[in-house]
């Protein structure tokens, strides 16, 4: 299995329920915004939020390269247990062909020689 880290510095935003937010025409890298009934949350790249949001800086996006069948089980599970076993804290998010794995900046080198460790090969993006 291939985990690649994408380029920059990512943030996870809170936007006020009730306001509404176009996207940049540029977006950069990965953008992801999730609406509940409760909140609003928007992931983006630092460069690309409003300054005006309630923010978390600091965190870098990882993916699991590939498309997985929805009929695969236990497949994240198998890429954060070894982050969790060595107390990395994480953040994911699902999308139709694949999982993405936040973790703060700090953590990321750790969190790649625990993947190495279990065969993963861990690769970054090749442009930004």
């Amino acid at each position: 299995m291939e985990i690649e880290i994408l380029a920059g510095e990512y943030a996870v935003c809170q936007i006020p329920k009730g306001q509404s937010m176009a996207p940049p025409k540029d977006r950069g890298g990965f953008w992801s915004v999730t609406e509940t009934d409760e909140e609003v949350s928007l992931i983006c790249r630092v460069d690309r939020i409003p300054e005006t949001l309630q923010k978390e800086t600091g965190w870098c996006v990882t993916r699991i390269r590939g498309v997985l069948d929805f009929s695969l089980v236990g497949v994240l599970l198998k890429v954060i247990q070894p982050l969790a076993d060595r107390g990395i804290s994480i953040f994911t998010v699902s999308t139709y062909n694949t999982d993405y794995i936040l973790l703060k900046e700090e953590c990321l080198e750790e969190a790649v020689q625990a993947w190495n460790e279990q065969g993963y090969h861990v690769r970054r993006e090749s442009h930004d």
